[in-house]
């Protein structure tokens, strides 16, 4: 069996991951309407969550970040459109 590269635990039940294209920064959707934003070394093993964003009152099905201008900068949200943030 293989060894894997990173654990990482969000706070609540998890429905959608995407990795930032420049970062070490995942995205991961969750149950509760959040979008908890986790940077990572993949050297040392390590995750820490480094912002999270109430993004629904209600389940988050699916997190994507999105190309704005040249630089990834922000997520899509289906309801509300691009939300942007600094890392």
């Amino acid at each position: 069996m293989a060894t894997p590269l990173l654990s990482l635990e969000t706070q609540e039940h998890c429905f959608d991951t995407q990795f930032h294209p420049r970062e070490p920064i995942l995205a991961a959707a969750t149950i509760t309407g959040e979008v908890e934003l986790h940077r990572f070394d993949l050297e040392a093993s390590t995750a820490e969550r480094v912002r999270l964003i109430q993004s629904h009152k209600k389940s988050c099905r699916t997190a994507k970040f999105v190309n704005s201008i040249g630089d990834y900068s922000g997520f899509y949200d289906s309801r509300y459109g691009n939300q942007s943030f600094d890392f």
